[in-house]
C-alpha cells in the first residue's frame, strides 16, 4: 500500500454524498492532535490536484488543526468508481440512520449497474463479450450482500423503502425519530402520497415523539371524514331560505336541547351570557328571582 504525504491545500472535497458532522470533527481533532492521522485518507488524482474519496471528517479535522500535509492513499478510479468507494466507506459506519443506509444502498445500486450493465435485469447483453461476462461479475445484490455481510433480501427491502418514499418526505423526516425505524419506514413507503404528507406533518411537529404511523393516517382520515360531512351540511344550509333554516334549527334543538344549550353557552361571549340570564331564564319553568333583603 503506497501512502504519500499530500498538502492539505491540494485536496478538494468534491461533491460529497453526506455532510460532515461538526461534532464528530471536534472529537477527531482531540485524537488527531495527540496521535496524528493513523488511518490514511483516500484520494484520486485529477487535473487540479487530488479529489477526496474517503475521509472527509479526518481531512476537515486536519484543516482546522492547520496541518500542512496528511497521509493519503492514492487510488486509481474514475468518478463513478470513486463514488462507489465513498458509499462503501459510509455503509460501514455505525452512526448511519436506517433512512441514510437505504439512500446509500440505492445510490450504490445505480452506480454499480452503471459500471457493470451486464448485471442488470434486462441489461445490455448484445455483445459476445457481455455474454461471456454474465455469471462472472456478481449481481449488485450478491456483491453487496457479501461485502456488508447481510442478506440480499434486506438490501432489496432497503432500496424499495428508499424508492417508495417521496424525496420531499425523506427530506422532511430527516433527523426525526422516524428515520431510524425500518418497519415504520417500510409501511410509509407503501402509502399514498397524501398519506405520506400527513405523516410528515405530524413528525415535523413531533420530531421526538414516536407513534405508529398507521395511527397518524387513521386520525387524519377521521378528521377528513368529519370535515367532508360538515361541508355537506353547510352546502344544504347555504342553499336554504329563511323558513328552511328555521326548520333545520328547530329540528336540531328538539333532538337534544340540553346539548345545544350547553354548546351555545360555551361559545357565547360574556355579554351574550348576560342576555341569556336576563331575557331567556325568566321564561323557563320554575324560575325565581331572589331579591336582596
Amino acid at each position: 500500500m503506497n501512502i504519500e504525504q499530500i498538502a492539505v491545500s491540494d485536496i478538494s472535497f468534491g461533491d460529497r454524498l453526506r455532510k460532515v458532522d461538526p461534532d464528530y470533527v471536534d472529537l477527531l481533532k482531540t485524537s488527531i492532535s495527540e496521535d496524528g492521522i493513523r488511518q490514511p485518507i483516500e484520494v484520486r488524482k485529477n487535473r487540479k490536484g487530488y479529489v477526496l474519496i474517503a475521509g472527509a471528517h479526518r481531512l476537515t479535522a486536519a484543516r482546522e488543526l492547520e496541518f500542512d500535509t496528511v497521509p493519503c492513499l492514492i487510488k486509481v478510479a474514475n468518478e463513478a468508481q470513486a463514488k462507489l468507494l465513498e458509499i462503501d466507506e459510509n455503509l460501514f459506519r455505525r452512526d448511519l440512520s436506517v433512512m441514510d443506509r437505504s439512500a446509500f444502498l440505492a445510490e450504490r445500486k445505480e452506480i454499480y449497474e452503471e459500471l457493470h450493465p451486464e448485471t442488470k435485469n434486462g441489461g445490455d447483453r448484445r455483445s459476445e463479450q457481455n455474454d461471456k461476462l454474465v455469471g462472472l461479475v456478481p449481481t449488485f445484490t450478491a456483491e453487496t450482500a457479501e461485502k456488508l455481510g447481510c442478506s440480499g433480501r434486506s438490501i432489496e427491502r432497503a432500496i424499495a423503502r428508499f424508492k417508495g418514499i417521496d424525496p420531499d418526505i425523506r427530506r422532511r423526516i430527516s433527523g426525526t425519530w422516524l428515520e431510524n425505524s425500518g418497519a415504520q419506514l417500510d409501511l410509509l413507503s407503501k402509502m399514498q402520497g397524501y398519506q405520506q404528507d400527513d405523516v410528515a406533518k405530524y413528525v415535523e411537529a413531533n420530531p421526538n415523539k414516536p407513534v405508529k404511523i398507521a395511527d397518524i393516517v387513521g386520525t387524519a382520515k377521521e378528521k377528513a371524514a368529519k370535515k367532508t360531512a360538515l361541508e355537506q351540511h353547510l352546502v344544504i344550509w347555504r342553499k336554504a331560505d329563511g323558513m328552511a333554516r328555521n326548520s333545520i334549527i328547530d329540528a336540531v334543538v328538539s333532538s337534544n336541547p340540553v346539548h345545544v344549550f350547553a354548546m351555545l353557552w360555551a361559545k357565547a361571549s360574556d355579554e351574550d351570557k348576560q342576555s341569556i340570564i336576563d331575557d331567556i331564564a325568566p321564561l323557563l319553568p320554575g324560575f325565581s328571582v331572589r331579591k336582596a333583603a
